[in-house]
């Protein structure tokens, strides 16, 4: 009996699935290289990644347990400051500790794309 194909929505859920991976993979750097720039606050920085890095879908659930981690570890520190409207705002800025891990992050985000490139090369 011959095998029957998979459907081919497999393959976009399949794709769907890599593509949430990468993003997760990548969020801390992302995060991290924002706010080498300059620090900023929760909404704008979900507002900064939905625009600069397409991540249209991210939601506040998924960003602030990642700035709480990289407190946590030493890589941003925060602080609440008040706006000249509306409520005070809960500043993030990375810290040294925190340029040094985004160094690392890049240096290996660096390998893993110099192998992607070199493979694409070489077909």
């Amino acid at each position: 009996m011959a095998k029957s194909a998979p459907p081919a929505d497999d393959g976009a859920k399949a794709l769907e699935r890599w593509n949430s991976q990468l993003r997760k993979g990548v969020f801390e750097l992302l995060v991290l290289g924002r706010l080498e720039r300059a620090r900023s606050y929760g909404y704008a920085l979900i507002a900064d990644l939905k625009r600069d890095a397409g991540m249209e879908d991210i939601a506040e659930g998924t960003l602030y347990p990642v700035l709480s981690r990289l407190k946590s570890d030493g890589f941003v520190t925060a602080e609440w400051v008040a706006a000249e409207e509306g409520a005070p705002r809960k500043y993030y800025a990375i810290t040294e500790e925190g340029r040094r891990a985004l160094a690392h992050m890049r240096a290996a985000w660096m390998r893993i794309d110099n192998a992607v490139q070199l493979r694409s090369n070489e077909e």
